[in-house]
């Protein structure tokens, strides 16, 4: 951190270290392009839009354009909205006779560990509306539900045991597709986007094809052990100084270009795969408002193949934080700090943030009125403003958990390179309690406000 810069922290909780752990659970988005028609159902408190994939196939396939799409396959919330549904896409005149499946995905799976049915969008209530005799299958399966669109039972849920199964599912998403810049720009950032991601999943594709001298399990394992002990060091009870902070990050993201390396050495397939990845990925980000770095390019796909849920989950974060950005006209210095702590909690092992334009709201302004009136303190003189959560609040969200603060020459990513090197600010940063993220930037300061993972809105 350089003389003229200055950094404070504050959190309303203790900062643990965490490993992300291992799933049952596969879901991988693909480069399916989900412009299509898109249709808005009546009955949901928000307005909702949905479609069919485009491909039938299997529930992860499914779950996995989807993602891509911005959304989830649907939560169903009440029988009209399965009768709705029903009019929309199994009974329609202008579905294709190859979509008038007997029955379609929705997003309700059974979690073999924990033996209960789950949403993929995270909702946990809906009325229950299962066809007679399911769910049938045995506790130890896995399971997942679909929508009947005939017969006596169309508009019920059916359970099927079957990963092989193929059909069409319902994608749902929270905004307008007609109005969004990554999917109406058909030709823009959108087309880049898929390029992208097509790009990643061919070198996944191959690098787990090639990988059979590779010990992902013992990968996986090993780096989870210096994730800890590297957490264990910037989470000591006493604070390590900077340089021993920085030096603990450095070593994992190190350790994993060591063994991006040696994968390279070990399977041919695996070195052209990660090469060309990096390749389309520089191509294709020359031409982006919001372009991912070679490191974090680098260190997505080895998360990806060492696991490819956590994979698609960062996947379908990044996307929807530049759908955000682009919506919300962020600036890059902005939008910097975002993509450069979620490229250093995915380096440390934590799950990625996602943007919220409330607690963003709350971030901005406290940059502004420092920056304006010339003090540098997490409490503000300004009325109604003077705590974090108060300006969250004013920006309508009401979670806010901890904050950072820079003040220097420059913003963006030196701002988050500085809280890096500053153990509070790290230990703030990596807190696996905080699943949302605003940022602030003016003339001279910085801001970063945590909140909670983000609710469902069912």
């Amino acid at each position: 951190m350089s003389l003229n810069s200055a950094l404070l922290a504050l959190t309303l909780s203790t900062a643990v270290a965490a490993i992300s752990g291992t799933s049952d659970e596969v879901a991988i988005p693909l480069p399916v392009d989900p412009v299509q028609d898109w249709s808005w159902v009546e009955g949901k408190k928000d307005k909702r839009w949905y479609a069919l994939t485009q491909v039938a196939d299997t529930f992860n396939v499914a779950e996995g354009e989807a993602l891509v799409a911005g959304g989830h396959l649907v939560t169903i919330e009440s029988k009209r909205e399965s009768t709705d549904l029903l009019d929309s896409f199994g009974f329609a005149e202008d579905i294709t006779p190859d979509k008038r499946a007997q029955s379609m995905w929705i997003g309700l799976r059974r979690r073999v560990v924990s033996e209960d049915y789950v949403w993929t969008s995270g909702a946990t209530k809906y009325s229950v509306q299962w066809a007679q005799g399911h769910p049938s299958a045995t506790p130890e399966s896995s399971a997942w539900a679909t929508l009947i669109a005939g017969g006596d039972e169309a508009g019920e849920w059916r359970e099927v045991t079957d990963p092989e199964l193929r059909l069409y599912g319902i994608i749902e998403i929270d905004f307008d597709p007609n109005k969004d810049p990554l999917i109406a720009d058909k030709a823009g950032t959108r087309k880049a986007e898929l390029a992208l991601e097509s790009a990643r999943q061919e070198c996944l594709a191959a690098a787990l094809e090639g990988a059979t001298k590779i010990d992902i399990e013992g990968t996986r394992k090993e780096l989870a052990a210096l994730r800890k002990e590297k957490a264990g060091i910037i989470h000591a009870r006493k604070q390590p100084t900077s340089a021993e902070t920085v030096a603990a990050s450095n070593a994992v993201q190190e350790w994993i270009d060591q063994r991006i390396e040696l994968w390279g050495k070990e399977s041919r397939r695996v070195r052209l795969a990660i090469g060309g990845y990096i390749k389309s990925h520089e191509k294709v980000a020359k031409g982006q408002r919001y372009p991912m770095t070679e490191r974090a390019a680098r260190t997505s796909i080895f998360s990806a193949m060492l696991d490819p849920k956590e994979g698609a989950y960062s996947q379908a974060v990044r996307y929807q934080n530049r759908r955000i950005a682009l919506r919300t006209n962020m600036t890059n210095e902005n939008f910097q700090i975002v993509s450069w702590t979620n490229e250093h909690r995915q380096v440390m092992g934590v799950r990625l943030l996602q943007i919220d334009s409330r607690i963003t709201y709350g971030a901005q302004i406290h940059a502004d009125d420092m920056s304006r009136l010339g003090f540098f303190e997490h409490d503000s003189p300004v009325p109604g403003r003077g705590s974090f959560w108060e300006r969250c609040a004013e920006g309508g969200y009401s979670r806010s958990i901890g904050e950072n603060i820079h003040q220097g020459y420059s913003a963006g990513i030196s701002s988050v390179m500085g809280w890096i090197s500053s153990p509070g600010h790290h230990s703030n940063m990596l807190h696996p309690g905080h699943g949302t993220i605003g940022p602030g930037v003016s003339p001279g300061y910085s801001v970063q406000v945590f909140g909670a993972p983000p609710r469902s809105k069912r």
